[in-house]
């Protein structure tokens, strides 16, 4: 596995397929959906723009195939909340040892570990503001 680190397309990938998860993975039922809209009678050039949009939210999810062990393990993860008063639990993050764990049963190499740590790291800075409660 390629480092995940500094500058570059494969973290703007990785920052980009978290945000797309913390947002609940818009536009990934879009084939059930554009079929819904048939089925209520939309015309085809509404169901080809609403197809248009989908695409452009699912573009967020797309992930290269070398990136895949960090987005398997940063799905496998439980993350870690602490309690916030009326908030509720909020979401804090993803332990080390949560990583080790899911790398290691999905049989990771360790040696991909070091870079595995980086990429999922920077995969949970990317979601975590878009799941912590919104003041005001």
């Amino acid at each position: 596995m390629d480092e995940v680190g500094g500058r570059g397309g494969k973290n703007l990938a990785l920052t980009r397929a978290a945000q797309w998860w913390a947002k609940g993975c818009p536009g990934s039922d879009l084939d059930e959906h554009l079929a819904q809209l048939r089925d209520e009678g939309y015309c085809d050039e509404a169901i080809a723009l609403e197809r248009a949009e989908g695409m452009r939210l699912l573009e967020d999810g797309r992930i290269e195939r070398e990136l895949w062990p960090v987005v398997a393990v940063f799905a496998g993860c439980s993350w870690t909340y602490t309690s916030r008063g009326l908030a509720g639990a909020v979401p804090t993050g993803i332990s080390s040892q949560e990583i080790e764990s899911t790398a290691r049963v999905l049989g990771i190499p360790r040696k991909d570990c070091p870079v595995l740590f980086g990429g999922v790291r920077r995969m949970v800075n990317a979601a975590l503001p878009l799941l912590q409660p919104k003041e005001g």
